[in-house]
């Protein structure tokens, strides 16, 4: 007989925050004694089978080809059926296209989707595209998390879901512990200038990140006369023009690819930035107020509920580099009240955005559904205030 699975995961190809948002919640559920099935393309699952995490390679097609969704429902609907999935969760709106109807048609008690961002992405026809999708599919599930009160809120104004159904869960992480030396040890690594204050980034260089205007924001400095050096970490479709562009513009920049130390970076930035154009609720930027790293971020998406202006951070608007040097230009410049609003941000975390907090309150949300459907339950126990015991 196969074995039996209380949470079957599905996830497209992804790298960065989404993988990270999934490893951790699928470890979390792992050791509260929950048998978990991560499904999704087989590059990706390394990760999650070196945590002991049991794993079933599914192409899961990351735009709107119908003969791939097709196929890969059908694979979903055998994986379900099989291992008698309590709940099927689906993370982003590309994997909740095969992952609902796959779940309601293998009868899985509780099917949840969580939605890590806008669908608002890309040219109008893949837009529209994409809602109508979206609309289509959303129904069959039975709980929708969004990683931010901004996704929620978008998906009731496109009439996605019903309110009922949709709830607002924050991403959360492990707190990093600091290793002594590392931020020194990596300066030297990079070769960085002693006589200038280092600013960086962590993301996925593709063209929602805006890392071009980090870029330009950092010319604008060096041509105030307050020049840094510029760290930019992770990978994507585009590093080579990003890699061009900085050399066009002339600015102090090390192009790092895909680094696993990402939260020793963290330490070694004067300033962190994010640049994006559009966002869900990054990890990244909670990583960096964990670490004590002050943050200058675009006030997009979840960010605001993340980076409180002039308090745990500071926000400026999407696309406008001279507004990006501004703030980190102040941030330099007021190296106390940089580390105050630190402090702040770091609390705010401890509080608020933990890896714990995250996956209890997803179990929670597990509950609620199955409950709703008066159909299965999970080897979780939950006190009567609905707290995990």
């Amino acid at each position: 007989m196969a074995e039996r699975f209380d949470v079957l995961h599905v996830i497209r190809p992804a790298d960065g925050g989404m993988k990270n948002h999934l490893l951790a919640l699928a470890r979390g559920m792992h050791r509260l004694g929950l048998k978990v099935l991560v499904a999704g393309p087989a590059p990706l699952l390394a990760a999650f089978r070196k945590e002991g995490l049991a794993v079933a390679p599914v192409w899961i097609e990351p735009g709107l080809r119908v003969d791939r969704q097709i196929g890969a429902l059908r694979h979903l609907v055998r994986l379900a059926r099989t291992h008698q999935v309590t709940v099927l969760h689906a993370h982003a709106a590309a994997a909740a296209l095969a992952a609902c109807p796959a779940g309601r048609l293998a009868g899985v008690p509780a099917v949840v989707v969580t939605m890590h961002g806008s669908i608002r992405l890309g040219g109008v026809w893949r837009q529209r595209a994409g809602i109508a999708a979206q609309k289509a599919v959303l129904r069959w599930s039975h709980r929708i998390i969004c990683v931010a009160e901004h996704v929620r809120a978008e998906l009731l104004e496109l009439g996605l879901v019903r309110p009922d159904r949709a709830v607002t869960v924050y991403n959360g992480i492990d707190q990093p512990v600091p290793r002594s030396g590392e931020a020194e040890a990596l300066r030297r690594e990079l070769g960085l200038p002693a006589d200038r204050p280092v600013v960086g980034t962590a993301a996925r260089l593709a063209p929602q990140k805006g890392v071009e205007y980090l870029l330009r924001a950092a010319a604008v400095l060096r041509d105030e006369g307050r020049p840094v050096a510029l760290v930019i970490a992770g990978d994507g479709p585009l590093k080579a023009p990003l890699e061009k562009m900085s050399r066009a513009l002339g600015v102090d920049t090390r192009f790092l690819g895909h680094r696993p130390d990402v939260a020793g970076l963290l330490q070694l930035f004067d300033v962190f930035v994010l640049p994006s154009v559009t966002e869900g609720l990054p990890l990244v930027v909670l990583e960096a107020m964990a670490v004590g790293c002050p943050v200058v971020a675009t006030k997009v998406g979840g960010v605001p509920e993340v980076v409180e202006d002039g308090r745990t951070g500071r926000l400026v608007p999407a696309g406008d580099p001279e507004a990006l040097a501004q703030a980190v230009a102040d941030t330099l410049r007021d190296r106390a009240g940089a580390q105050v609003m630190a402090a702040a941000a770091g609390e705010r975390v401890r509080h608020l955005f933990t890896h714990d907090r995250m996956v209890r309150r997803i179990l929670a949300v597990y509950r609620d559904a199955l409950a709703a459907e008066g159909k299965g339950c999970l080897g979780v126990v939950f006190s009567q205030d609905g707290a995990l015991e």
